[in-house]
């Protein structure tokens, strides 16, 4: 059993109006910061991604809709993701769609989804391992600081996921680790050397969750049902 570590704290002063944003580009049922200082503890490249539920009549038509939609808002990148295709990335252990569901940071909640329980339901152990694989390969190609000290930020939560706890704040849940919990982030070396650590540490870590995503068929229920339920 994952917990939700954080409750959401309202997502104020990005220089955007989100809520009349997700007006004038509805459908949108949340909306929140996924990276960024506010979110991790130290600065990090800022990122807002949502979640969207096309009504029923919408997929199952003839006319087209787009199941991801991205821009920017004042040179802040946006991605909004449509909830069943959210749902399979997570199904297939995707990061970032762990990233958009365990954020605390909301900037916008209109309809609020049961993240807790979609979590549980889909997140195995192979998403650990997929957060340690991708810090791996990246880093040596990663060279500005805030995008280093952001694949960090992404260790840190995959650490506490493999400790049952959804939490995207870096710096607070660094501070728990044995090794890395008094960590010099001025230092590039030290940065460097910590992410390839924490990378090897996830990759061979036993997570006390699934081998295989707890609830299909729960989650499949649960999204024909928030389907029907929105309204176009």
């Amino acid at each position: 059993m994952i917990t939700l570590a954080r409750q959401d704290v309202l997502l104020n002063d990005v220089g955007v109006s989100w809520p009349h944003w997700a007006r004038d580009n509805s459908p949108v049922d949340r909306i929140v910061m996924i990276s960024g200082t506010e979110v991790h503890g130290w600065r990090t490249p800022r990122q807002i991604a949502g979640i969207a539920t096309a009504p029923a009549p919408q997929v199952l038509g003839l006319h087209a809709w787009d199941d991801a939609r991205e821009g920017l808002a004042i040179g802040t990148p946006w991605v909004i993701f449509d909830i069943e295709k959210l749902i399979r990335m997570l199904l297939r252990q995707s990061p970032l769609a762990y990233r958009v569901l365990a954020s605390h940071l909301c900037a916008v909640d209109i309809a609020p989804i049961d993240r807790e329980f979609i979590l549980n339901a889909a997140v195995t152990q192979q998403l650990v391992r997929n957060i340690g694989l991708e810090a791996k390969n990246t880093i040596a190609t990663t060279h500005r600081r805030d995008d280093v000290l952001g694949i960090l930020a992404e260790l840190a939560a995959g650490w506490a996921l493999a400790r049952g706890h959804v939490d995207l704040h870096a710096a607070a849940v660094l501070g728990t680790h044995p090794e890395w919990n008094d960590l010099d982030l001025e230092s590039d070396a030290d940065l460097r050397r910590a992410i390839l650590s924490l990378s090897d540490e996830l990759l061979s870590l036993e997570a006390p969750l699934p081998e295989r995503p707890a609830d299909y068929d729960g989650l499949s229920t649960w999204l024909v049902n928030r389907r029907l339920q929105t309204v176009s």
